[in-house]
């Protein structure tokens, strides 16, 4: 117990203590993806554009199938948890 304090003696409060600083907010990136169904098809065009949009991650694909997307899916994995 701090000699100041005990029964029948007034509180005397201590130093102030200043608030931490906080951390400041991670920046936010642009996510791209570019994806061609065919082998035949380009992407340059799509990265233009995704350049353009100042997009700092682009995820691209060719692929056929409209179930299997690993690309996009690390697309959204990336969005949803940026930290990683």
């Amino acid at each position: 117990m701090a000699d100041d304090r005990g029964p029948g003696r007034p509180r005397v409060p201590g130093p102030r203590i200043e608030p931490a600083e906080q951390a400041p907010a991670a920046a936010a990136i642009r996510i791209g993806y570019a994806r061609c169904s065919t082998a035949q098809q380009e992407l340059q065009s799509q990265f233009d554009a995704l350049s353009a949009a100042h997009c700092k991650r682009v995820f691209s694909e060719k692929i056929s199938s409209d179930k299997v997307r690993p690309e996009l899916e690390k697309a959204l994995k990336l969005a949803c948890n940026p930290g990683c």
